[in-house]
């Protein structure tokens, strides 16, 4: 699957920061109060924790969020899907479904405790991923994605076309009943945040708040990237984000202009 991959980047990118500064694996084993075989053995094929890697980045003295970007940079980007394979993820939306699990890390095994799946039904879905080129199955039945992961949708595309509006429509309806619940009961609570306003901004003002937002949303972007990849928990649950901001008077919109009587 895409997480060792994904995992191998980090490596990388962490051995090319070290000997950019002239850090020594030595140095960072007494900085962890570990043995040097482990260090070598963590930045080579050793399991890479999340707080281990946060340690190893702050010793550096780079943000976690720039050494994933470090490796995107380093790293060719996963191929998106081909027309065919949208055509058949439209028709087919589960087998979708199916792929983005193995491509958060969890084993067939996994997914079929996960969605309650008969062995039958789960070979059904290996093979035809197999048969269409995006999966391979070794001897020993471990399943890796072909092409990388995340495989980017066409835009536009037969997957965008059929669900992209339906997707936007279901994460608004879930968080706007959210905010309902949260206006007229305990309010926003640690599992759910959800804020509406609207400001008069500069240009200057607006533009640096766009810069911001999307700042934000790319390192923890980049942060759930890594947590998939290094906690390899398939309990881990997907947060759903819908971040927007435009220069749009809503509440004009919704209860009409000045008119003339």
């Amino acid at each position: 699957m895409s997480a060792p991959n994904e995992t191998l980047r980090i490596k990388d990118a962490l051995r090319y920061l070290l000997a950019q500064r002239g850090l020594r694996h030595k140095d960072l084993a007494e900085h962890l109060g570990l043995s040097l075989a482990t260090v070598h053995r963590i930045l080579h094929d050793g399991e890479l924790s999340l707080e281990r890697l946060a340690a190893i980045c702050a010793w550096i003295g780079v943000s976690v969020a720039d050494l994933m970007r470090h490796a995107e940079r380093s790293q060719p980007m996963a191929r998106p899907l081909t027309t065919d394979e949208e055509r058949f993820f439209a028709r087919m939306p589960t087998y979708y479904t199916y792929l983005r699990y193995l491509g958060r890390g969890l084993t067939p095994r996994a997914i079929a405790e996960r969605c309650g799946l008969s062995a039958a039904a789960s070979e059904r879905y290996l093979l035809e991923l197999s048969l269409l080129g995006l999966i391979t199955k070794s001897a020993q039945g471990r399943v890796q994605i072909r092409g990388g992961w995340p495989r980017p949708w066409q835009f536009p595309g037969p997957l965008q076309e059929k669900f992209a509006r339906t997707a936007v429509d279901r994460t608004a309806d879930h968080l706007m009943a959210k905010a309902t619940s949260a206006a007229t009961s305990a309010g926003n609570g640690k599992d759910f945040f959800f804020f509406h306003d609207s400001a008069m901004l500069t240009d200057e003002a607006y533009h640096a708040y766009v810069r911001e937002l999307v700042e934000l949303f790319r390192r923890y972007h980049a942060l759930s990237r890594l947590e998939v990849t290094s906690r390899r928990d398939p309990t881990q649950p997907v947060t759903a984000v819908l971040l927007g901001i435009d220069r749009f008077d809503a509440m004009t919109a919704a209860m009409g202009d000045v008119r003339e009587l």
